[in-house]
């Protein structure tokens, strides 16, 4: 579904192995979130966390049904 991971590290022109070494995780934990951040499974907090060591802020807005 979301690609917001991967599309934000190639913005700042980072591979898979720079957000690794910035999050201090290894190559295959940034594939892991990337994957789940398609499926609709990562968790706010990890995409946050990953978004945040590129300089992107989450926003997150809710509406009324």
């Amino acid at each position: 579904m979301s690609t917001l991971i991967a599309d934000a590290r190639r913005a700042v022109g980072w591979s898979m192995r720079d957000l690794a070494e910035h999050l201090d995780v290894n190559v295959s934990s940034v594939s892991r979130m990337e994957a789940s951040e398609c499926d609709g499974t990562i968790g706010v907090g990890t995409l946050n966390r990953a978004l945040e060591v590129m300089e992107f802020n989450l926003r997150l807005a809710s509406r009324a049904p």
